[in-house]
């Protein structure tokens, strides 16, 4: 665009943001849409003392957030805010809106829809990329997000580890991290550090308290911890079952031979 006129409605088409007015758009060096928006100029209330008025305008701010991709392109919007000085003699404030918090990175509507990407099972890295933004701020969205879900209590569960750290490269000795999955749906539940009878007994105290089965390897820590649960019947995995097999027809051939 380059008629820098605020142009009424082609911000709700472009970036679904009916509230602001479109300045100017384009595409930049990266191939991503920079939008420059800003509000129409309206009452707005004072967060120091609540009074609602046409304050005056003080000076100006520019906030950059990434927003929701346009066209498969990533989105920069830039917020042409209004700094205004309260009529009470308040001090200064910058204006708000509803669709984007304050000192945000990005916009609310992006952070939902980075939400509903990782529900379906995408990579952080992946939505990250694709919204332009850090891992660090699509995980504490993702982190806030499932704390308002109502904790699963599955009652078919498995436990397993898996190494965090080798060892190889370092003089640290190799860590583990224990993890609980819900075999209905094939998720992971919780994962704790540590590979032994304590964080499996807290894994399955916390998040599967009326697990019925409990799918483990034959290791003897997850065992006992499955014990502890007095109606779960304890199940030896598909994969170690078939290598105890494979292990004693060896042993057999060995001797025969």
């Amino acid at each position: 665009m380059n008629d820098t006129t605020p142009v009424q409605g082609w911000s709700e088409l472009l970036l679904a943001l009916p509230e602001f007015l479109l300045i100017d758009a384009h595409v930049n060096g990266d191939d991503e849409l920079v939008a420059d928006v800003e509000l129409s100029r309206d009452v707005q209330a004072c967060p120091r003392c609540g009074v609602i008025e046409l304050h005056q305008i003080h000076d100006w701010r520019r906030h950059t957030i990434r927003h929701l991709p346009v066209a498969g392109r990533a989105c920069r919007v830039r917020w042409r805010k209004r700094l205004l000085a309260c009529m009470e003699g308040c001090g200064t404030f910058v204006e708000r809106v509803a669709s984007i918090a304050p000192g945000a990175v990005w916009s609310r509507a992006a952070t939902r829809a980075a939400v509903a990407t990782s529900a379906d099972n995408i990579p952080i890295n992946t939505i990250r990329r694709e919204f332009g933004v850090g891992w660090n701020t699509v995980m504490r969205a993702v982190t806030a997000a499932a704390e308002l879900v109502a904790q699963v209590r599955p009652t078919r569960v498995g436990i397993d580890e898996t190494v965090m750290t080798t060892g190889r490269l370092t003089t640290r000795r190799r860590q583990f991290l224990t993890a609980l999955v819900c075999l209905d749906t094939s998720l992971v539940v919780a994962v704790s550090q540590g590979r032994d009878t304590g964080s499996a007994k807290r894994l399955l105290a916390d998040h599967a308290p009326d697990a019925k089965v409990v799918a483990c390897d034959l290791f003897s820590g997850f065992k006992s911890a499955a014990d502890t649960l007095e109606d779960a019947i304890v199940v030896a995995d598909v994969f170690h079952l078939v290598r105890l097999g494979l292990t004693a027809l060896d042993e057999v051939r060995r001797r025969r031979q």
